[in-house]
Parts: C-alpha cells; sequence; structure tokens
C-alpha cells in the first residue's frame, strides 16, 4: 500500500510495512507460550501444516496484516542491537505473570524497552492463573514508573491466557493500532539492508544467517556485504523452507551465500565492500608494549578456554556471561576442529563445546594429545563448569603462601626503568618471586622480581625492615604507598 503525504500526493516508492515486535519480560512469566499462542492463532500457518523452521522470527497474519515476531530476543541479543545502533524492533510487549507479578527481569527488560525509545504494550499474562491479582500487578507496575493507562499513564496494558485464548485477539489488534499510530514505512527502491538475528556454519551448506529486512527488497543472485566481508545470495527461504525469490520490508528470512557467519545485530547490506571503509575498520588502535606484558600477566592468573557453539546467538549467550575469572583465548561458531586442538595445546587451555560435535580429524588428534574437550547441551552447565572452575582457581592462587610485604616509599627511573624503592614491612623478598601491587587493598598488576639493591649492591634475598631497590618485570605503574605482596614462585 503506497503511502500518501498530508496534499494526497503518493509518496514514491514509501510503502506501509508489518510491524516487528520483540517480546521481553521475566524467564518464567509466559514469554514462549505467548509466542506460541499467537502462532498458532495465524490461520496461513495452519493451512500450510504449521511446521516451522527455526530462524529466530516470523509472521502471522490477523486481519489481513502481518506482524512479525522476534522468538529468540533476550536481553543480551537486545542490548546487542542497540550497540550496533540498529533499529531491531518497532513495538515491545512487557510481559507480567499475573500470578507472579514485577520481578527484577520485568524491570530490566523495561528499562532496555525505554533506552530503544519504542512503543511498550504492557502484557499480564497468565490471568486463568492470578485473575484477583490484577490490580496489584497494575499497582506493581506504577510503583516502579511503568505508567499504563487505568493508573494514569500513557502506556497500553493489556490482559491475556495463552492457555485459554483469552484477550489474544485484542493483544494482536492492539499491535496493529499501535503500528498505524506509528506510521511505518520502508523505501522499496532504497539499499536494501537487513538486521543479522542468528548466524551459524552448517556442514554442508555453508554460511547461514536469519535476518529481518529493514529496508529496500533483498533478491536471489544479490551481492551483499556485512563489515567488511561480502557474499551472494544463493537462496531465501522463509520460516517453512519455502524458498523465496525475493522478500520486502519486515520479513525474516534465511540466508545462504555470505562468506562466514555474521555477527548478531550487524547489519546486511545489498552491495559490494568498500576496500576504503574496511580498510578503516582493520584499522588496530596503537598498544604500548607494557600494556601487551601487563596483560599477559593477567592472564596467566586465569584459567584459559576455547569455547565453540552451534549458533552465534548460544555464543554471544555464553560470552555475555563468561565469570570474569575466565579467560577466553578464542571463539567461534563450528564444530571443534584439528586447529582448536592446537591453539589448546599452544595456550594450554580446555576445549568447551556447545552442541557442537568433535571432527574426524579432531578425533584423531585428541587421541594423540592430553587436551581437555567438554561438550554441554545446556547453556548453564556449560557457564556453571565455568563458574566452578574459576572458584577453584581463585582458591589455589589464595594458597599460594605470601613469604613477604614491602611499602613502596620512593621511585627512581634508572636508564628508562622505573624502582621502586621500598621498605620490607614482613617476612623476605626474593629475586624470581611473583609479586602483586595493593593499591587500598585492591590488586592492580602482577610481575616478578628481576633485581634487588641495596647501596648499589646486588642482593639475591631481603629481609624485615630492609630498605632496597625493587625492579619489576613487566613494569608497573606504581605509586607511593602501594603495597608489594610476594609469594612463593
Amino acid at each position: 500500500m503506497a503511502i500518501k503525504d498530508s496534499k494526497g500526493k503518493e509518496k514514491v516508492n514509501k510503502i506501509k510495512r508489518p510491524p516487528v515486535v520483540v517480546v521481553l519480560g521475566h524467564v518464567d512469566h509466559g514469554k514462549t507460550t505467548l509466542l506460541d499462542a499467537i502462532r498458532k492463532s495465524d490461520v496461513a500457518a495452519r493451512e500450510h501444516g504449521g511446521i516451522t523452521q527455526h530462524i529466530g522470527a516470523y509472521q502471522i497474519t490477523h486481519q489481513d496484516k502481518k506482524i512479525t515476531f522476534i522468538d529468540t530476543p533476550g536481553h543480551a541479543l537486545f542490548e546487542k542491537m542497540r550497540a550496533y545502533s540498529a533499529s531491531l524492533a518497532d513495538i515491545a510487549l512487557l510481559v507480567v505473570a499475573a500470578d507472579e507479578g514485577v520481578k527484577k527481569q520485568t524491570l530490566e527488560a523495561a528499562d532496555h524497552i525505554k533506552k530503544a525509545d519504542i512503543p511498550m504494550i504492557v502484557v499480564i499474562s497468565k490471568i486463568d492463573l492470578g485473575r484477583e491479582n490484577l490490580e496489584k500487578v497494575k499497582r506493581g507496575l506504577s510503583d516502579n514508573d511503568i505508567l499504563i493507562e487505568d493508573h494514569g499513564g500513557k502506556i497500553v496494558c493489556l490482559s491475556v491466557s495463552a492457555k485459554t485464548g483469552e484477550g489474544m485477539s485484542d493483544l494482536l489488534d492492539m499491535i496493529l493500532i499501535v503500528a498505524e499510530m506509528e506510521g511505518l514505512e520502508a523505501d522499496l527502491k532504497g539499499q536494501p539492508e537487513a538486521i543479522v538475528l542468528e548466524s551459524f556454519l552448517d556442514r554442508r551448506k555453508g554460511s547461514v544467517a536469519s535476518v529481518i529486512v529493514k529496508n529496500g527488497v533483498l533478491k536471489v543472485g544479490q551481492n551483499v556485504v556485512v563489515g567488511s566481508d561480502e557474499g551472494k545470495i544463493r537462496s531465501l527461504t522463509d520460516e517453512y523452507g519455502r524458498q523465496l525469490p525475493e522478500v520486502s520490508p519486515s520479513t525474516p528470512v534465511r540466508i545462504l551465500g555470505l562468506s562466514k557467519p555474521p555477527q548478531i545485530g550487524s547489519i546486511l547490506r545489498g552491495g559490494v565492500v568498500d576496500e576504503d571503509a574496511s580498510k578503516k575498520n582493520l584499522a588496530q588502535p596503537v598498544v604500548s608494549p607494557t600494556s601487551v606484558l601487563r596483560q599477559r600477566e593477567e592472564q596467566k592468573e586465569k584459567p584459559k578456554v576455547i569455547i565453540k557453539a552451534d549458533v552465534a546467538g548460544s555464543l554471544e549467550t555464553i560470552l555475555f556471561h563468561i565469570p570474569p575469572s575466565i579467560h577466553v583465548v578464542a571463539s567461534a561458531v563450528g564444530d571443534i576442529t584439528e586447529n582448536d586442538l592446537f591453539s589448546a595445546k599452544t595456550s594450554q587451555a580446555s576445549v568447551f563445546g556447545f552442541n557442537v560435535r568433535l571432527g574426524k580429524h579432531a578425533k584423531r588428534e585428541l587421541e594423540r594429545e592430553k587436551i581437555e574437550v567438554k561438550i554441554f547441551r545446556l547453556i548453564y552447565e556449560l557457564l556453571d563448569e565455568l563458574a566452578k572452575r574459576g572458584e577453584r582457581f581463585k582458591e589455589e592462587q589464595e594458597k599460594k603462601k605470601i613469604i613477604g610485604r614491602a611499602k613502596i616509599i620512593a621511585s627512581f627511573d634508572v636508564k628508562g626503568e622505573k624502582i621502586a624503592g621500598c621498605k620490607i614491612t614482613d617476612g623476605y623478598i626474593e629475586v624470581g618471586a611473583p609479586v602483586q601491587i595493593l593499591r587500598q587493598g585492591k590488586p592492580i598488576g602482577h610481575a616478578k622480581v628481576v633485581s634487588i639493591k641495596r647501596l648499589r649492591k646486588e642482593l639475591a634475598k631481603a629481609g624485615s625492615g630492609t630498605e632496597c631497590g625493587v625492579a619489576l618485570q613487566p613494569q608497573l605503574d606504581f605509586e607511593l604507598n602501594d603495597i608489594i605482596e610476594f609469594v612463593t614462585s
């Protein structure tokens, strides 16, 4: 349907497009059940058989108008979309269970929606379980600055039961009304643009990406670019696996033909790579040798892992929740390969996989080398194992015996080398001992003692009460009154 301006003239190439809707809320408040009920309400889907492929989003038809729902949003993914300055959704449904009310995750979701600056519709779900709590839930929303219409605000609030179907049609009607008020449109002749929802590496098909078209028209045979990577669309398929020659705005589709799985939230555009822009993107910031050495020393203090996952969404979720006590050497989408095991061997890392397989060549390599490989089917089990490993490592580190402490009372520069003038307050220090520097009780860096001098005389060891100069490697940016702890090497 063409768009007309205030004088009744058609805007060239501008069309009304279906709204894209994201569903957020607490983990147990019925988001998945709600989306399943919406999918089943679609007559067209039932006529087709209702057998869907998981592509991260799907379209339904209500009152002869299409609505696109994103079925794998997640807070981390939603944040990622905003980080890429991508307008992921046009409308957000904030789901709150009638039997549980407002939770911490409900407020986090509301905050994400507000930051995205898109219309919010509050959906009180499970009214078949907690109808008597409706007013209490609404007060809870108002108390947390989510001002719905019933309480003097402007946010629409509807009550539904995905189980019985009560209120579901009203919800879809309201989505269409809000979309109409937003005046959503797209340019069919404009540069094709789509947002990446999901991506993975298929053993037979190569790189696969699920996207939602935001502008223009994507066509089979079209050249596309994502960042500095490019490809040519070999096929477009919808959520039922049907091949499509082209897709218009707000349509979710799966694409084959990219050179590698793109990052979630990145923008796919029609065209070819701009070489100058690519070079600019590849420019690396200037990093000092000292900072590199410091980073390497810090990494030594953490267990190392290589992460492999089935799809980009899983990988993003895992990396988002990696405990700070773990150092990720590398991460990628796809099965565990011989190269992964080689990297694990050289970096002394373990390999953690999620819903992936061990390749044939990797199996042979694993039989020859003692490398730890663990494959998980549940993300929380993988993250739990990483958290436990980090805690065990931390406990082992804390068990290291502190042999001495010193206070930094002066700083000297000798031939460009920063020397700490120290007074040993406890125990003793010796050349080769690992150290950590504390500032107001918090560690600011790790190093090793490379020399100890007193009155220009080289010492191998110095005891309590001694004042001496200590050289560290790597050199740390210490200050007066910092404390140095010396541990057994």
